[in-house]
């Protein structure tokens, strides 16, 4: 007895086909995706970095060292990644 898919070789290399095209669109989508939320993930990191460089430099506004330092010891506590 004979399978009916070994029949008609053409119809399982068309559903092969098929799948591999569902395959490499389902991949790229999921490409697009990862990649916006990387730059998106990008922009959120620079525009933290940038109020991080802002606040440091009202730092150096202040009148002693000591005011100065505990400034941006302060601000390095707040920039640094939470464990």
């Amino acid at each position: 007895m004979e399978a009916g898919l070994s029949r008609n070789p053409r119809s399982w290399r068309m559903a092969l086909i098929a799948a591999l095209l569902a395959l490499l669109v389902m991949l790229a989508v999921t490409l697009a995706w990862l990649v916006g939320y990387q730059v998106e993930a990008a922009q959120e990191r620079r525009a933290f970095e940038a109020a991080l460089r802002e606040a440091d430099a009202r730092c150096f506004e202040l009148a002693t060292h000591r005011e100065t330092d505990l400034c941006r010891a302060t601000n390095a506590l707040r920039g640094s990644p939470a464990k």
